[in-house]
Order: structure tokens, then C-alpha cells, then sequence
């Protein structure tokens, strides 16, 4: 499909467009600044910089989960902790799937949190393990979800990228 009758399908309605997962979250965090600006001709720094930002922050929650755990739940951390850690890794593989429906952990993450401020209201150590618990899942979700976003409206506004994605990463369903 040209690029032209693909811009004009997808304003019309006629298409969905969808980007593999795995392929917008290397464009954004493998692709040098410079490549970036040559293949897109925009400025990528804060799509880049938000993509980076959520994987520290991943990353930042399971470290201090793990830390909470053990300060928390004591002589269960042992417990707590591989099983915390299977169900991450596992999340994480999963998170590169191609469904990026974040509504799920989002409202998970919530009712996580509210029933932990209010059932542990006097521990804040178990608070604060509820709290970053989720936020390690919700934001390991993010990171392929803004990345899609990010390549999909880059793909539909940029031809450079449309032509680079078109045979590798760019689904395209008529409706």
C-alpha cells in the first residue's frame, strides 16, 4: 500500500494500523540520536527520554520490592521474593506481546493500592510493598505501550518510516 492511500485510510477509518511491540521499543532505545533525527526528521527526545525513564523506573520498583519485602514481610521475603520475581520476568516476556491493553494493570494497580491503605493502614512498610508491587508490573506494560503509540503516529506522519517499517513491523487490517 502507498504511503498516501495509507494516510487516507487510516484518517478515514478503512484500516488498522498496528506496530509490533518488540521493534517500537528498539526503535526508541537502540537507534542513536542522530539515525533518529536522519530517518524521521523530528526531534525523538521525549519519546525516547519517557521510554527510558519508564524502564529506570521499572526497574527502580522491583529493586525497592524487593528491599521492602524483605523489611517488611521479614523471614516470608523468602518466599515472596522468587515468586515476585517469576511472575516479572514472566510479565515482562508477555509485555512484548502484541496486545498492549494496559486497562487491566491499571485497575489492578489501583485497587492494589487503595485496599492496601486501607487494610495496612498502620504498617507503612506493607503500604509502601502494595504500592511498588504493582507499579513494577504497570510500568514493565508501559514501556512497550508508549512505544507502540509513539512508532504508530510516527509511522502515519512520517513516510521515512512508514517505507522502514512497512515489510518488518507495521500491521495493517482492513475494515
Amino acid at each position: 500500500m502507498e504511503y498516501q492511500d495509507f494516510v487516507t485510510a487510516e484518517k478515514n477509518g478503512k484500516i488498522l494500523v498496528g506496530i509490533e511491540p518488540a521493534i517500537a521499543r528498539r526503535f526508541f532505545t537502540e537507534t542513536n540520536y542522530k539515525e533518529a533525527i536522519e530517518l524521521t526528521d523530528n526531534n525523538l527526545f521525549l519519546e525516547r527520554l519517557s521510554i527510558r525513564l519508564f524502564m529506570i523506573l521499572e526497574f527502580a520498583f522491583a529493586i525497592i520490592t524487593v528491599i521492602l519485602s524483605a523489611l517488611s514481610l521479614k523471614w516470608y521475603s523468602l518466599l515472596f521474593i522468587p515468586i515476585f520475581l517469576i511472575f516479572w520476568f514472566k510479565y515482562k516476556l508477555g509485555s512484548s506481546l502484541a496486545n498492549q491493553n494496559i486497562s487491566g494493570i491499571v485497575f489492578i494497580t489501583f485497587l492494589v493500592i487503595a485496599s492496601s491503605l486501607y487494610f495496612f493502614k498502620d504498617n507503612l512498610l506493607t503500604v509502601l510493598l502494595c504500592i511498588s508491587t504493582p507499579l513494577t508490573f504497570l510500568f514493565s506494560k508501559l514501556i512497550y505501550k508508549a512505544s507502540t503509540v509513539f512508532l504508530r503516529n510516527l509511522a502515519i506522519n512520517n513516510h521515512k518510516i512508514y517505507g522502514l517499517l512497512l515489510d518488518k513491523g507495521i500491521f495493517i487490517k482492513h475494515i
